[in-house]
Formats: C-alpha cells, sequence, structure tokens
C-alpha cells in the first residue's frame, strides 16, 4: 500500500518539483498551499506524514497549523521546513506542545534529500 505524503506549502515549484520525486519513489502526494486549505484537506485524507512550511498566510502559520494538528491527530508525523534560521525561538511553549513535530529541516531542500528524511520517518 502506498504511504501518503501531505505537502503543505504556499511555494508552488516547491510543491511540484518535490510531488514528482515523492511519486517517483512510490509515494502518494496530496498537496494544499495555505494552512486553511490543509486543515480542511486533513478530514478527508488520512496522510502517514506531514511536511509543512512555517511562513505561509502569516509568519508562524505552519506552526499555528502544527500546535492546532497535534491536538487534533497527535499520531501524525510532522516535518517543518523554513528558510528562516530563527524557527526555533518562535516555539515558545513546552516542548510537548511540538512531539508531533520529528524535525525541521532548512529550505531551500533538495527533493532527494526531503525524500530520504520522510523516509527514515515513515519507517520508524
Amino acid at each position: 500500500m502506498k504511504k501518503t505524503v501531505f505537502l503543505v506549502d504556499d511555494d508552488i515549484d516547491l510543491v511540484e518539483q518535490n510531488t514528482m520525486v515523492l511519486e517517483e519513489q512510490g509515494y502518494s502526494v496530496v498537496s494544499a498551499y495555505t494552512a486553511q486549505a490543509a486543515l480542511k484537506k486533513l478530514e478527508d485524507i488520512k496522510p502517514d506524514i506531514l511536511v509543512l512550511d512555517v511562513m505561509m498566510e502569516h509568519r508562524t502559520a505552519g506552526f499555528v497549523l502544527a500546535r492546532e494538528l497535534g491536538r487534533k491527530y497527535p499520531e501524525l508525523p510532522v516535518i517543518i521546513l523554513s528558510g528562516d534560521p530563527d524557527k526555533i525561538s518562535w516555539l515558545g511553549e513546552s516542548e510537548d506542545a511540538w512531539d508531533q513535530v520529528v524535525k525541521f529541516l532548512d529550505k531551500p531542500i533538495k527533493p532527494d534529500k526531503l525524500a530520504k528524511e520522510i523516509q527514515k520517518v515513515i519507517t520508524q
């Protein structure tokens, strides 16, 4: 059975490039370009992993979404992508609020590297 990766990022090129590589590697990929769209789609799909950008509608949209998803879907692993080197300073909460966030990866990231990171998380 194919594993489903849910990519949430407002960078259309990043989503398309990663979708192509992930599908070549046998994953099913669902995407959304805003945190709000991601919330709506999650009601209909059951992804195996979520790859989430931080800055979308606003500077911390990804963190807000990750926190909300952690409450609703605590078993869903999340990889957060960010081009901001200060991303960790935004958390400001106890570590257990971010238990579902399994990795923080810097952008830009090559699609094959992201695919390897996803594979590591899914096979744990």
